[in-house]
């Protein structure tokens, strides 16, 4: 398969597998990570805009790359997370383009505040 994205990469991390246990305390599950070939870019402020419900806020990356990557789902806490630029961003939402010529896949991710960051996530970014 052709693509644009050979010459750059970016690590991802996805946490599987937690539960909560009978106390009601969440236990984390395993982390695994990998090199992703792809681009992570800034959005621009009108591409915050569609994302932010109308806020300014420029916590926001676009993100592509040939694989599937885990999106956080509504209401759940899972889905994957990606370094740039010394900070770290979940991924909130995938679109593919299968187009048969470049086909690949577009990501949104979302600038996690520090104490929001899940520690297995953080260990594994360290």
């Amino acid at each position: 398969m052709s693509t644009a994205f050979t010459d750059r990469s970016f690590i991802y991390a996805e946490c599987s597998g937690g539960s909560y246990q009978a106390d009601g305390t969440y236990s984390e599950g395993s982390v695994s990570t990998r090199t992703v070939t792809g681009t992570v870019q800034p959005m621009s402020f009108k591409e915050c805009l569609a994302f932010s419900d109308g806020s300014r806020n420029s916590g926001y990356v676009k993100i592509y790359c040939n694989e599937k990557l885990s999106a956080r789902e509504r209401g759940e806490s899972s889905g994957g997370f990606v370094k740039y630029g010394g900070e770290i961003y979940r991924l909130t939402s995938a679109q593919a383009y299968q187009n048969g010529v470049m086909s690949h896949w577009k990501y949104a991710a979302c600038l996690v505040p520090e104490k929001e960051i899940p520690q297995a996530i953080a260990e594994a970014f360290a």
